[in-house]
């Protein structure tokens, strides 16, 4: 495999993602890109520990309740669900600071592209999870516009279509490290 990387979606994207309706991303080409075709990229998602996980975690299991929606079990064993369950219940935290273990999707890049902005496609508009061309541009300016990339000025940006996987935790084939990629 060729990177150890993760990626964290806005709540929003991340259910267009799940839901199969966004397989494309746009970020300015200001941003350094660390990730190559062909990488395997784990996804973060904002989550909690269960409220109900204080009546399991004797048996070693914790329960994840995701913000994105649904929940996953874990047999962590014991010393480390007791470390986990004093959380339980308390309020979302951020993709950021997700264990790789409680992931459950990854993202595998197919394509990269550098373009100006304008250069979008109907289909790429698609990609992107949106419904028309003026859609897409008010999400943009929503994102980027403060950073000085308006669809103004037509900035250069990267164009990103990826493919998502679903998986269970701890899945062996994928490996980590502490950078975290956003959209």
């Amino acid at each position: 495999m060729s990177s150890k990387r993760v990626v964290a979606f806005a709540h929003d994207a991340l259910l267009l993602v799940r839901g199969g309706r966004k397989r494309m991303l746009r970020l300015p080409a200001t941003v350094a890109l660390r990730y190559c075709v062909g990488d395997k990229l784990r996804g973060l998602e904002a989550f909690r520990i269960a409220a109900r996980s204080w009546r399991i975690f004797q048996d070693g299991l914790l329960e994840v309740d995701y913000r994105a929606g649904g929940s996953q079990r874990f047999g962590l064993g014991f010393e480390a669900a007791r470390s986990l369950v004093c959380c339980a219940g308390q309020s979302w935290h951020p993709a950021v600071l997700m264990d790789e273990w409680a992931s459950r999707y990854r993202i595998t890049i197919l394509e990269i592209r550098r373009e100006p902005l304008a250069s979008i496609t109907p289909e790429d508009v698609c990609a992107e999870g949106c419904a028309g061309l003026e859609d897409f541009y008010a999400l943009w300016d929503r994102c980027h516009a403060q950073d000085g990339a308006s669809v103004d000025t037509n900035p250069l940006v990267w164009a990103v279509r990826f493919d998502y996987e679903p998986v269970g935790a701890s899945d062996p084939a994928v490996e980590y490290d502490s950078e975290v990629h956003y959209e």
